[in-house]
């Protein structure tokens, strides 16, 4: 996958390996326990930067309620992560 954008349905390949269906047009909930808000599998509520297996995040697809952590002093680019990821930075 060289680019993501205009990307409505592919498949990505999880760290524990399962492979799943990932894209804007693919209709899933909050990968957060306790959580059903509907999302879609888009990279804007993606936890990393890169579909699949990021090595800056878990991966998985969240709300908006349950991703968006990040160093926000920081002047270096970063990917947004849920919060147990963010934690997991410190």
């Amino acid at each position: 996958m060289e680019d993501l954008m205009g990307y409505a349905y592919y498949t990505v390949t999880r760290a524990d390996g399962i492979e799943i269906e990932a894209g804007y047009a693919v209709e899933a909930v909050c990968e957060q326990d306790g959580c059903t808000e509907p999302i879609d599998r888009g990279v804007d509520n993606l936890c990393g930067s890169w579909p699949g297996t990021p090595d800056d995040g878990c991966g998985g697809y969240f709300c908006s309620r349950h991703l968006g952590y990040r160093d926000w002093e920081s002047e270096e680019p970063q990917p947004e992560n849920c919060k147990s990821c963010f934690e997991k930075r410190d």
